[in-house]
């Protein structure tokens, strides 16, 4: 007998007041499916903003994921359902077909529209009763955050853009886990015949502006179930922050998180407990009498040095004043992360686990990037 995926704690309550059961409940999920569900609730989403996101997931994989056939693709997004049949159809109605999506074309058309500005021209269908756009909002009024606007820069605009967005869509899908994702496909296959650049386009888009609390959830499908499901959700995040990074300079990369894990554990699995419970303005408040030195003695930590600060001046990292207590340090750090991401580590208003561990991200390569270009910018008593 098929046994359901078992609903957190801290969503039961909920859950009995107003989620019915078939929402909550996965008949025969997959390995990849529970490893989602397992992330999704470590990092705090919540349920219904959980379901977005999975829809979302899936509506950009049609723009973002290539691979060399059509049966390849089907592995691929079996991974989280086998649902997905190999035969046409390959995703039946009844599977993702229970949402509302009154509100979907109105919500993502705004996303494009307030995003792209006159870039946006969606295309106009001619028919019997006249013409109609699939992608259209028809002078509905803003659902999405103020900050919205052209080429939105800072990460934590995006970040309450996304975050809004994946909670309205959430709401309208009446479906569990599963379905959502399936639902995704099938919306996206709805809208895709009817005006192909555009769905693209937003496709393509959704998958841009994710930040890295999201990011993982479409990312985590390139690994096995069981890979996917190892290393700790902090590190996830922290990894998706430096996504752009990791590539480009590798060895920074690995200076961020050799120092997020000296930071957070005392050894192997060993937790530094305090450090994991601390607010980000604590957490900064920690990292900011770390005093980083970067050994220069020989030719080779010359080089590897001269390639860090490389690295960090192409990242436009300031350098920083010289701090001489720990109160004006911290507020070197807070103001850059705040000018440089939007983020204030002083407002978690509405936050979830993930939110801080966003802000960690921010705080922790401020500070690599300032030991390595002004070492001594903290140069004050513990």
């Amino acid at each position: 007998m098929d046994t359901p995926v078992n609903v957190p704690p801290h969503q039961i309550k909920k859950a009995m007041t107003n989620i019915p059961n078939e929402e909550l409940f996965i008949r025969s999920p997959t390995p990849m499916m529970k490893a989602w569900i397992k992330d999704a609730d470590a990092f705090g989403i919540p349920f219904q903003m959980q379901k977005g996101l999975i829809f979302l997931t899936a509506f950009g994989l049609r723009a973002n994921c290539q691979t060399e056939d059509a049966e390849d693709w089907i592995d691929f997004t079996r991974k989280m359902s086998t649902k997905i049949r190999k035969t046409s159809p390959h995703i039946r109605v009844d599977d993702g077909g229970d949402f509302h999506d009154n509100n979907f074309s109105p919500l993502l058309t705004e996303l494009a529209e307030r995003f792209m500005g006159d870039d946006f021209s969606p295309r106009q269908v001619s028919s019997a009763s006249g013409t109609f756009a699939v992608w259209s909002r028809e002078e509905g009024p803003d659902q999405l955050p103020k900050c919205l606007s052209t080429g939105i820069r800072k990460l934590a605009d995006r970040d309450a853009v996304m975050t809004s967005l994946c909670e309205q869509i959430g709401k309208d899908i009446h479906m569990n886990l599963e379905g959502a994702y399936l639902a995704g496909f099938l919306y996206f296959d709805s809208c895709y015949p009817i005006d192909m650049r555009t769905t693209l386009e937003i496709s393509s888009l959704v998958s841009s502006l994710l930040p890295p609390k999201f990011l993982w959830f479409g990312h985590m499908l390139n690994f096995t179930p069981e890979d996917a499901a190892k290393g700790n959700p902090m590190q996830k995040v922290l990894d998706c922050f430096l996504a752009d990074i990791a590539p480009q300079a590798p060895r920074l990369y690995r200076v961020v998180t050799y120092a997020n894990d000296q930071l957070h554990y005392k050894g192997p699995g060993v937790r530094r407990q305090e450090v994991w419970d601390a607010t980000p303005l604590q957490f900064a408040a920690i990292v900011a009498h770390q005093r980083c030195f970067f050994p220069s003695d020989t030719l080779e930590e010359q080089e590897a040095l001269a390639e860090l600060k490389e690295s960090i001046e192409k990242q436009d990292f300031p350098s920083p004043p010289v701090c001489s207590d720990r109160k004006s340090a911290v507020g070197t750090i807070a103001n850059h992360v705040v000018e440089r991401w939007g983020y204030h580590l002083d407002d978690m208003t509405g936050s979830i686990p993930a939110d801080n561990w966003t802000r960690r991200a921010c705080i922790l390569i401020t500070c690599v990037a300032f030991s390595i270009l002004k070492p001594d910018w903290n140069n004050f008593e513990p």
